[in-house]
């Protein structure tokens, strides 16, 4: 489905610098973000008995995953269909529009069953190491719901060709380039319809986002109350120290939900304000904001990187089962190398 939007603009085409630097950035992000969520998900399957065996250690391994796959799979192709449209197509657009939704909004799904799981364990007396059928289960539905709220997506999904006219600067011009949009009739008429677009990202952004930040912290100030008045209540030393240690643990799951809505909101602000107001976007320079649009999306990708930190800080034990496993991938290449030096 290709269409010719031609766009005019009196910007020169010099983004190489600035190429250069997101290139390098999203390198740094994608290495430490890759390393970290990987050593979480590895310390989780292996080390279940330092005490990750329970549910809620099995939706932070699903969060770990869901950043590898994001890193693997969903930026990469983002960065290069953005920094080089030519070397885009149909297959990447439909993947590239419905793949991040999957995979935020499993991210979305897995804390609010965090939150809940914190819920039923702390206040309804639920065996927090349930089934591991169970714990399949919940991980399945996590999926379904991403991907049935991302299906959608590939519907709407439009690969068209934008003309970008530049003034011949330093004699730079910019060439026609592939385009990836969402594209919404209106009364069966095959022109975009901005006021639906409009109404389905700002949804989107608040079903993703919004929603369940105001759902966790809702669920995880409830807590916080009943937890301190039961110390009050009973007045036990060892009750005290149990409490303490699951407000320390709750606290940390609020900053990860926190830095989700945070990091990820700049992308979706910046995309509202400047695609839906023709001032701003057609009459100005369509590659800046590209783009200023782009180092927005660096914000929200660099969570990748920081969530580990707040992963391992939730993970009993994590320090002596980081040791274990270094020592354990010491251990294996020590002997590689010395089978090679026989050989």
């Amino acid at each position: 489905m290709n269409t010719e939007m031609p766009v005019t603009s009196t910007c020169p085409d010099s983004k190489s610098a600035l190429n250069v630097s997101i290139i390098v950035s999203a390198a740094i992000i994608f290495f430490t973000g890759l390393i970290g969520n990987i050593t979480v998900l590895l310390i989780i399957i292996k080390k279940r008995k330092y005490g990750t065996s329970d549910l809620v250690y099995r939706l932070i391994g699903n969060l770990a995953l869901y950043d590898i796959l994001l890193l693997l799979f969903s930026w990469p192709i983002e960065l290069t269909a953005s920094l080089t449209p030519m070397l885009s197509g149909q297959p990447l657009c439909y993947f590239c529009s419905s793949f991040p939704i999957l995979l935020n909004t499993g991210t979305a799904v897995t804390m609010v069953m965090i939150a809940l799981d914190r819920y039923w364990v702390l206040l309804k007396n639920v065996n927090p190491n349930s089934k591991e059928r169970r714990k399949c289960l919940i991980l399945v539905f996590i999926l379904l719901v991403a991907l049935g709220y991302s299906s959608p997506v590939i519907t709407y999904t439009v690969f068209a060709h934008r003309t970008i006219q530049l003034m011949k600067i330093r004699n730079r011009t910019c060439k026609t380039s592939s385009i990836c949009f969402l594209h919404f009739d209106s009364n069966n008429q095959p022109f975009f319809s901005i006021e639906l677009a409009q109404i389905y990202f700002v949804t989107r952004y608040v079903m993703i986002y919004v929603l369940p930040l105001i759902v966790v912290v809702t669920i995880y100030s409830k807590i916080m109350r009943n937890l301190q008045s039961r110390i009050i209540i009973k007045k036990s030393i060892t009750y005290t120290t149990f409490a303490k240690a699951q407000k320390k643990l709750i606290r940390k799951l609020l900053i990860l939900v926190i830095v989700f809505f945070v990091m990820s909101s700049p992308g979706r602000i910046y995309y509202l304000i400047v695609h839906f107001n023709p001032r701003l976007y057609h009459d100005s320079c369509y590659l800046k904001y590209q783009s200023q649009f782009l180092i927005c999306q660096l914000i929200g990708i660099s969570r990748c990187s920081l969530n580990p930190l707040l992963y391992a800080s939730a993970i009993p034990g994590f320090e002596l089962a980081l040791r274990n496993l270094l020592y354990h991938c010491c251990s294996r290449l020590n002997q590689v190398i010395k089978i090679k030096n026989f050989v």
